[in-house]
């Protein structure tokens, strides 16, 4: 378990209290206490024909004093320390673990949701858009709703993602693919049609 110290103090001066930072007295640590839930950072990183909305950028959990902060994601992998990243459609859980004599003990898991939208994967096919062609079906989008992204041409060899915002959460910034578009309208209808 854990206990907060509280020190009273008197002088000609006055009275004060102090508190102290939570502190492990032995057991498994209690359970984190979540404040709010983890936030993706809005601008995107690239990586070949995607762009990936999946570095965290804020949450808020209280932790124990000298303790070791432990995060497990559904995909089997843990990070420990701070929570740099979610892959798309990993959930997070994390536990706060001390060091014994012989080893260490951790508290039990509890999740930590997304505060915002969830962790994104855009993705173009690779194939060029035609002229007056719709951008939008040659793209994938993993994470959040297809709905919530419009594909907007830029010129004749761009197209440009913008997203739908949430209230009260941050938004995502646009995210570019170059040499998307076509000038080249596609082949004449064949004979009859």
């Amino acid at each position: 378990g854990t206990y907060i110290g509280t020190v009273c103090a008197q002088s000609e001066f006055g009275r004060t209290v102090a508190l102290t930072s939570a502190t492990w007295l032995g057991g498994d640590p209690d359970p984190f206490v979540v404040s709010s839930g983890s936030r993706v950072a809005a601008d995107p990183e690239s990586s070949g024909n995607s762009r990936d909305y999946t570095r965290v950028a804020d949450y808020s959990i209280e932790t124990l004093a000298d303790a070791t902060v432990r995060f497990a994601l559904s995909d089997g992998s843990t990070q420990t320390g701070t929570l740099a990243q979610v892959p798309v459609g990993v959930t997070v859980q994390v536990q706060q673990c001390v060091s014994t004599g012989g080893g260490e003990r951790c508290s039990t898991l509890v999740s930590l949701p997304a505060n915002g939208p969830a962790a994104t994967r855009v993705t173009f096919t690779g194939s060029c858009v035609p002229a007056g062609g719709d951008p939008g079906a040659e793209f994938t989008v993993t994470g959040r709703p297809f709905g919530d992204a419009q594909f907007t041409p830029q010129g004749t060899d761009q197209v440009r993602v913008s997203w739908s915002s949430t209230p009260g959460h941050i938004a995502f910034s646009h995210a570019a693919f170059t040499g998307g578009m076509s000038d080249d309208p596609g082949p004449p209808p064949g004979p009859g049609g």
